[in-house]
């Protein structure tokens, strides 16, 4: 079985990224190419509301238009998926390393490899656990948007804001600070420049700073991320329903993404969570604007959701299995 996965599954990945590529291509056309993104994408920022954790409103000025702020963003997720692809173990190596070894486990040695698998793990648990809720009469709500461009350049807004608020700056910044106060002595003999990259090494990517420190496992710091996970998803979830905009049963999933994300986060570097919260809130957006334009883009979109679905229960069966191989492993 580890075989067939380690064969099929650099091409499947593959295949989603280029999907995921696509969708940003898209995107970028719909707001510069389209008569309405033209009519949307030329309005003044000042014309919408931007919140910082929902409630508070931002105070904007100047004659920045819409479609500056998109393409502003665009370039931040493209750049993401640059660093994820990079990153770590490469995603070209990655690949090579499951062709080669045969290990399933090299999945996880690249974001961008592992990002197919957990992002549609992800979004098939949060799509039956809210057909249960809504089943059970449990209301989860939602953001209804009056205008599909709008909640396209908004859901993209909210993915980095709230990665922002939510995951750098009160998980991975903290984490920084504990592992730069271990490592001080080596920090402080370096280079400027060198130690201007490790600190950003740190604050972005803090296992990698790890690494490349050589710091071996602690307690307190696992103990240390354990605790800001738990209390950022905790506040993930409450501003999810403190909003107006969702209703109490979003609470469980939200806490849930909270928790990949920041996992995810404080394993990859920063731009992991940002490109999963990318693929729940942009994604999905551009795909299901762009359906309401051309039958093309609708059988994309449909072809999309199909390869998340199957993807996902393939995928929540494959780490099912995991677990219960290192469970067994530890009871030997």
């Amino acid at each position: 079985m580890g075989d067939i996965i380690c064969r099929i599954y650099p091409a499947v990945s593959l295949i989603f990224l280029l999907s995921y590529a696509l969708s940003m291509v898209i995107g970028i056309y719909l707001f510069f190419f389209t008569p309405e993104g033209a009519e949307f994408s030329s309005k003044s920022l000042t014309q919408l509301a931007f919140y910082i954790f929902y409630n508070t409103k931002l105070r904007l000025q100047g004659s920045l238009t819409v479609g500056w702020l998109f393409l502003l963003l665009s370039i931040l997720f493209t750049a993401a998926f640059f660093v994820a692809a990079l990153s770590n173990v490469r995603y070209s190596e990655s690949a090579r390393g499951l062709l080669h070894k045969n290990d399933p486990h090299c999945i996880f040695s690249n974001f961008l490899m592992a990002m197919p698998a957990i992002c549609s793990a992800a979004f098939v648990s949060f799509s039956l656990i809210h057909v249960i809720e809504a089943n059970s009469g449990l209301p989860v709500g939602g953001i209804v948007f009056p205008d599909p461009f709008q909640e396209i350049l908004l859901t993209s807004y909210a993915a980095f804001i709230e990665e922002v608020g939510f995951r750098l700056v009160p998980i991975a910044f903290p984490v920084a600070a504990y592992l730069l106060f271990q490592s001080a002595a080596k920090v402080s003999n370096m280079r400027l420049k060198e130690r201007l990259t490790v600190v950003a090494l740190a604050l972005f990517k803090p296992e990698s700073f790890r690494r490349r420190m050589g710091l071996g496992r602690d307690r307190s710091l696992l103990k240390l991320k354990v605790m800001l996970v738990l209390a950022s998803s905790v506040m993930f979830s409450y501003a999810h329903v403190a909003s107006g905009a969702w209703e109490s049963g979003k609470v469980i999933t939200a806490f849930m993404g909270g928790i990949v994300f920041g996992y995810c986060c404080l394993r990859y570097g920063w731009e992991s969570s940002l490109l999963i919260h990318w693929f729940f809130n942009s994604y999905w957006s551009i795909l299901s604007c762009a359906s309401t334009l051309n039958t093309a883009f609708a059988a994309f979109y449909d072809l999309s959701f199909l390869m998340a679905l199957y993807m996902g229960f393939a995928s929540l069966l494959a780490f099912g299995s995991m677990a219960l191989s290192k469970i067994a492993s530890w009871q030997r």
